[in-house]
């Protein structure tokens, strides 16, 4: 990666705050910063395997259909399980948009 990693980061940051996801208010990205993510993903597809073994417990959230609201929900609603249970929540997500 180049000097231009730290926007980047702070893209991640912004998106991935659940705050920012709270009473349906949006975010708004820069042509630049859409198409850096885009190509930084696209290369990190192309080298990484197509198949991994991770373990259990799982959850899995699919068909979305670019609900991406509703999955954060989802995932607001497990983390404050995990809190409730005392136990930590350990985010590992993969998003497949196909």
């Amino acid at each position: 990666m180049t000097d231009n990693r730290v926007p980047r980061v702070k893209m991640l940051e912004r998106h991935f705050n659940s705050s920012n996801w709270k009473n349906g208010r949006s975010i708004e990205y820069t042509v630049a910063e859409l198409k850096t993510l885009t190509d930084d993903a696209t290369e990190m597809l192309r080298r990484g395997p197509s198949l991994i073994e991770i373990e259990a417990p799982v959850t899995v959230v699919g068909d979305l259909h670019g609900q991406y609201e509703d999955l954060m929900r989802i995932l607001m609603i497990h983390e404050k399980t995990k809190k409730e249970e005392g136990s930590r929540l350990h985010w590992k997500k993969i998003h497949l948009p196909w």
